[in-house]
C-alpha cells in the first residue's frame, strides 16, 4: 500500500507559522509545568510505582510524553512521524535528573527547530493496525494540538498517582486550557 500523503509531504500548510508558533509556545509551558512539578518531588517519588500502579509510575508517565515529543520532533524534520517506534528510553523513567534535562533538550528544540518553521504536511503512524500500513495524513501544527493534549491527559494521570500517594500536584496541573477558562467564568 502506498502513502496516500507522500506528494504532500513536507509542503507548507496553510495556517503558516504563527499557528506552529503558538503551539510550540504552549507545548513548551507544558513541558515546563511538568519540569517545575519534577523538581518539587523526590526521586523515590518519581521512580517508585504505587499499589494499584504498577505499571505505571509517575517516571513511566513522564517517559512516555517525553517520547512522544521527541517522535514528533525528530519526525517534523524529515515529514514522518511514528509514534509507534519511540524510543522508551527506561532511564528516564527511572532518573527524575535526567527526565528534567530531558525536558530542557525538548523545550529549546521546540523553539529552535519547530517554532519559526511554519506548519507543513507529515504522515504520521500511530497504533497502526499491522506493520507496514501507510500513514495519516495530518500537518505540523495538528500534531503539536496532540501531544499538547497528550501531556495534560498524562499530567492528569501523575496527578492522580499523586494524590494516592498523599502529594497533591498543584492545582491547574493536568487540566485542559478550556477546562480553566469555563472554571473561570464562573
Amino acid at each position: 500500500m502506498t502513502d496516500p500523503t507522500a506528494n504532500d509531504v513536507g509542503r507548507p500548510c496553510d495556517s503558516g507559522a504563527d499557528d506552529v508558533a503558538r503551539w510550540c509556545d504552549y507545548c513548551a509551558q507544558l513541558l515546563q509545568a511538568t519540569r517545575a512539578f519534577l523538581l518539587g518531588i523526590s526521586d523515590k517519588t518519581f521512580s517508585d510505582r504505587p499499589r494499584g500502579a504498577e505499571r505505571a509510575g509517575v517516571g513511566t508517565h513522564v517517559r512516555h510524553v517525553l517520547d512522544a515529543y521527541a517522535s514528533l520532533l525528530d519526525g517534523a524534520e524529515t515529514g514522518s512521524v511514528d509514534y509507534d517506534r519511540r524510543a522508551r528510553p527506561a532511564r528516564i523513567e527511572r532518573d527524575r535528573e535526567r527526565a528534567i534535562a530531558a525536558i530542557g533538550t525538548l523545550i529549546e528544540r521546540l523553539r529552535k527547530e519547530v517554532s519559526e518553521r511554519g506548519d507543513r504536511q507529515l504522515s504520521v503512524r500511530c497504533d497502526e493496525p499491522a506493520p507496514g500500513t501507510a500513514g495519516a495524513a495530518s500537518s505540523l501544527a495538528r500534531e503539536l494540538r496532540f501531544v499538547a493534549s497528550h501531556t495534560v491527559h498524562h499530567q492528569a494521570l501523575i496527578g492522580e498517582l499523586m494524590r494516592e500517594m498523599g502529594h497533591p500536584p498543584p492545582e491547574d496541573f493536568g487540566v485542559a486550557r478550556s477546562t480553566l477558562r469555563y472554571r473561570a467564568s464562573g
